[in-house]
């Protein structure tokens, strides 16, 4: 039922009986979302979810459990599990946490789009700076970091070069961001 109601965006890429397969198949298929239970043969649930987040595997995860037991709930949450359904599941439950999943994957991105933008933006401004030699023209990355001298500062750059400018630290920290 949840594959024809999302199957524009899911498509299950394995069923596995315990935590050894879905490890595996995380590994192989880099899924974006896992339904896991706690109670598996072998290795947890959670445990296997350690070992994934240990592994810096950032794939979204709903628990479906029959384990009430708030240890579990919290591990859970503590290990960023989008949402944790008790059985028996209701369609309703798993059509809202998949939502969420689908919601979280999309602000996820747009934030990634922003931050591509921001960083071909703030890599493209080139700043101006006064010094003794007249202007100073240098973009941010070409900036390795800015050492206060008195009400002058000094900036040293990429190039292994270093040039002492008119303007006081607090002033670049307002102009550098």
């Amino acid at each position: 039922k949840l594959e024809k109601k999302f199957s524009d965006v899911i498509e299950v890429t394995a069923i596995c009986e315990n935590g050894e397969q879905a490890f595996a198949a995380v590994i192989l298929h880099k899924p974006d979302l896992l339904f896991l239970d706690i109670g598996m043969p072998g290795t947890s649930g959670l445990e296997m979810l350690q070992v994934l987040r240990n592994a810096n595997v950032q794939s979204k995860v709903i628990i479906t459990t029959s384990h009430k037991e708030t240890e579990h709930f919290r591990k859970a949450m503590h290990l960023s599990v989008v949402d944790y359904l008790l059985k028996p599941i209701m369609q309703e439950e798993l059509e809202t946490a998949v939502e969420k999943v689908m919601e979280r994957m999309q602000k996820e991105q747009s934030n990634s789009d922003i931050e591509q933008l921001r960083n071909v933006f703030v890599k493209s401004i080139q700043y101006e700076f006064s010094c003794a030699v007249g202007k100073l023209f240098l973009k941010e990355e070409q900036i390795v970091y800015i050492k206060a001298e008195k009400n002058y500062s000094r900036i040293f750059m990429n190039n292994g070069a270093s040039e002492m400018i008119t303007e006081s630290m607090k002033l670049l920290e307002d102009k550098l961001n």
